[in-house]
């Protein structure tokens, strides 16, 4: 297991290791056939960009560009996915001695490439297309952008203008900040435009993290698969919490270095520390600039609105706002367990799609913990109507996905603290009624988590699901 040591100078080292378990965490891992798909316009240029990209980053850094590079490049432009992800993995497979033939400084473009053709490889374009364009429409010009999936990163980013340029937008990824080596692509091509942390402000997030870390570790209050031990009188932390505690401090010190810029977050992760600045917009959530006393009503509406016709525009009629848990899970079933497909009148491409629904879905999961977040921080004239919004937004949310054991073990939880424990266990039944491989390859290690949670509270409130 890879630690993080306290230490000068090692913080970053160990930070960027950990990394090799993060950053393709809401990557799918499945095998492609060699057929090959006709290539989305927005995709090819996109590779086009990245090329240009790494050929100034190399002139930049006065780096020799492996000829394996260019091969890359050429094998995606002519959409062979199959031979672009096994170059990447060749390139960036470490030898014996830890190194892998990829220079750092062009690591960042190859992976942008990869991913985003990945995501259009095995999601329906017409879905990333309508994903990432509702995006790219509701955030204005000049603004700083956090995606946190695979699809809020890297599809983003191949519908924008321009990423390298930052129109309309500044993309950024949630979940790479505590890597150096990000931090230094950011410099590379926005360091002109945006304040960028330092190296030496890395290291003291790295710090900060480590000293609450160990705080927590003496008083017991460890976060829920936090990864922290004492050796020898020090402390050692590893694993995705750890990370993404990380990014979470150098996202905020991001933000603070650039005052001037409206700041918008698709989350992957949930960043417990900005939940009084959230506020929701479209299918993502506007970071505030200050703490958010009071949700205001038309900022609710909105959202209500807005959720309302896009699940129609997805799944049609499948979720009726007047139906019971039981109604909907008997629904579902229909659609997922029986393949019924009379009781569908949504989009068909949505319903073929095991991946990208699970973006939706989880744009109105982060929402629906907002809102969870905020019924239990407010003053008891709003705590019902919050509830009230919660339990709609994770509703949503799961009819969305209902493969996704993510959305499935919050939403079950979510009723449980409401005492509606026979919709609880309606939702986990359905939900382990449907296969599950359909979201294996959504983010493995949180899938295989929730679903574990999912089997071990069943067991416990004797769900039946066959």
């Amino acid at each position: 297991m890879r630690t993080f040591q306290k230490g000068p100078g090692r913080g970053i080292f160990f930070i960027s290791l950990l990394l090799a378990t993060v950053l393709f965490g809401f990557a799918a891992k499945r095998e492609q056939e060699v057929t090959r798909k006709a290539m989305s316009p927005a995709l090819v240029q996109f590779i086009k960009q990245k090329r240009a990209l790494t050929e100034v980053l190399a002139e930049k850094h006065q780096i020799k560009t492996p000829g394996a590079v260019w091969t890359f490049f050429n094998a995606a432009e002519r959409g062979d996915w199959l031979a672009t992800s096994n170059l990447y993995r060749a390139l960036t497979a470490h030898s014996e001695n830890g190194v892998s033939e990829l220079p750092r400084p062009l690591a960042a473009p190859l992976k942008e490439t990869v991913g985003a053709f990945e995501q259009f490889e095995t999601s329906e374009a017409e879905l990333l297309k309508k994903f990432a364009g509702q995006i790219i429409d509701d955030l204005p010009a000049d603004s700083i952008y956090f995606g946190g999936t695979d699809a809020g990163r890297f599809v983003v980013s191949a519908f924008c203008q321009s990423h390298t340029q930052g129109r309309p937008f500044f993309t950024v990824t949630q979940n790479a900040l505590a890597d150096w080596t990000y931090l230094d692509y950011l410099r590379d091509i926005y360091g002109r435009k945006l304040s960028i942390p330092t190296p030496e402000e890395a290291q003291q997030a790295f710090q900060d993290y480590l000293q609450d870390a160990q705080r927590r570790l003496a008083s017991k209050q460890l976060k829920e698969d936090e990864e922290i031990s004492l050796v020898e009188g020090k402390a050692q932390v590893s694993g995705t919490v750890a990370v993404m505690q990380i990014n979470e401090r150098l996202l905020k010190r991001l933000i603070e270095k650039n005052p001037s810029h409206e700041v918008f977050i698709e989350e992957s992760f949930p960043l417990e520390s900005l939940n009084a600045r959230y506020l929701p917009h479209g299918l993502v959530l506007k970071i505030s600039r200050e703490p958010v006393e009071r949700l205001p009503d038309s900022v609710i509406e909105k959202d209500h609105q807005f959720w309302t016709a896009e699940v129609r525009s997805l799944i049609g009629s499948s979720l009726k706002e007047a139906a019971s848990i039981p109604q909907l899970c008997a629904t579902l079933e229909a659609i997922y367990v029986r393949s019924d497909e009379s009781a569908f009148d949504g989009n068909r491409a949505y319903l073929k799609d095991t991946q990208a629904p699970q973006y939706f879905s989880k744009c109105r999961s982060s929402i629906a913990r907002v809102y969870q977040w905020r019924s239990q921080n407010a003053r008891k004239s709003d705590a019902a109507a919050l509830i009230n919004e919660a339990d709609f937004a994770h509703r949503q949310a799961y009819a969305l996905a209902p493969f996704n054991a993510e959305e499935a073990w919050l939403y079950s939880s979510f009723l449980l603290e409401q005492k509606r424990t026979n919709d609880a266990k309606a939702i986990l039944a359905t939900t382990l009624k449907i296969n599950p491989s359909k979201s294996e390859e959504f983010n493995a290690h949180y899938f295989t988590n929730s679903l574990a949670k999912l089997r071990k509270k069943a067991q416990e409130l004797d769900v039946k699901t066959r």
